[in-house]
């Protein structure tokens, strides 16, 4: 799709929508949209990637709020932010059903890992699934919880919400000294307070953050459907910038889908 098929989209939504002159230049003209990114897309490259695309194709001026999904999915629905690109599906998807976003489409696709000690003292490695694997880190923080960690993420982001799901999906278990928290500083918290404790421990990390780290942890669990991390632009109803279902319609066409395709193998299309 180049940028004449895209004026042409544009202009004839506008129309639908009873509006008038040229949609077009409304989005250049307006202020920069507001648009809430979740920060693990911020540290892999993404988020710079794709500002790059969007000024190539659309020619819309950009303004990146980063931040933890949920906080960001708050913002959108308070009407702070004019779109939103996160990876907290679950609470999307309940306030999509209330009526506060719409126009949620999946953008792309990366995954999580579990990573940990080369020595993996729990041997997460050999586990047939990423719940067997957790649960091999439960027995052995128990057994032995000056030897075994695992950090869960502080921040309300992506990876909280996958963890949160999974130890959900585990089942109740004993929790012990050897489950810590990370502080509420950012997606890279959890990964550098494992790496800095006694004989290292286990963490999820987004595939793209780890990437970009040089943490002296090993990948030791991959590959897992439950480990999926999906992001998805929406919309808030409390607010609407003109350029709004432009840009959110052009990331899942084929030109955004290039774009996004384009960054790295890390990050799927939609």
């Amino acid at each position: 799709m180049d940028r004449r098929q895209i004026l042409g989209w544009t202009l004839a939504a506008t129309a639908t929508a009873g509006g008038a002159g040229n949609a077009w230049g409304i989005a250049i003209n307006a202020p920069p949209i507001k648009f809430g990114i979740e920060d693990a897309l911020v540290v892999s490259g993404f988020a710079n990637h794709i500002q790059r695309a969007i000024g190539r194709d659309l020619g819309v001026p950009v303004d990146f709020q980063t931040g933890p999904g949920l906080d960001l999915l708050e913002r959108a629905r308070a009407g702070t932010l004019e779109i939103a690109l996160t990876q907290v599906t679950e609470r999307e998807v309940a306030m999509e059903k209330s009526g506060m976003i719409h126009t949620r489409r999946l953008v792309t696709t990366s995954s999580y890992l579990l990573v940990g000690p080369a020595a993996d003292p729990a041997g997460v490695k050999e586990a047939p699934d990423v719940l067997k694997a957790l649960d091999r880190i439960v027995a052995a923080g128990q057994a032995s919880p000056d030897r075994v960690a695992y950090v869960s993420h502080g921040d309300l982001n992506g990876a909280h919400e996958t963890e949160g799901g999974l130890w959900k999906a585990l089942g109740p278990r004993p929790i012990g000294t050897w489950m810590k928290q990370a502080p509420r500083k950012g997606v890279r918290a959890a990964l550098e307070m494992a790496a800095q404790l006694p004989g290292g421990g286990y963490t999820l990390v987004e595939r793209g953050v780890w990437v970009k780290s040089k943490s002296p942890l090993k990948v030791l669990f991959e590959n897992d459907a439950r480990l999926q991390a999906p992001y998805f632009i929406y919309l808030p109803f409390a607010v609407r910038h003109p350029a709004g279902k432009l840009l959110a319609g052009w990331l899942t066409t084929p030109s955004g889908q290039a774009a996004v395709k384009a960054f790295s193998k890390d990050y799927r299309g939609a």
